[in-house]
């Protein structure tokens, strides 16, 4: 996980999906809400389809990784 991406993406593993939007904001500098939302669904879909090593979207009895609002299925 980058630096980068690494505090964002520990909100969005916990569900914290309103906490991981404004460490978007934070991070990448000032965007509409609109975008800010755009930019949260794109890094959950890039988890969903590349998660880091040792997550637990990494490997899943279910081949399902999920958080309290969202879920991806297994490709």
């Amino acid at each position: 996980m980058s630096e980068e991406w690494g505090r964002i993406d520990e909100l969005v593993f916990s569900g914290r999906t309103i906490q991981a939007a404004r460490a978007i904001r934070e991070r990448f500098g000032p965007m509409s809400m609109r975008d800010t939302i755009e930019a949260l669904g794109e890094r959950f879909e890039h988890l969903c389809d590349s998660p880091p090593p040792g997550s637990r979207w990494a490997s899943t009895a279910t081949g399902m990784a999920s958080t309290r609002d969202r879920s991806c299925h297994a490709r």
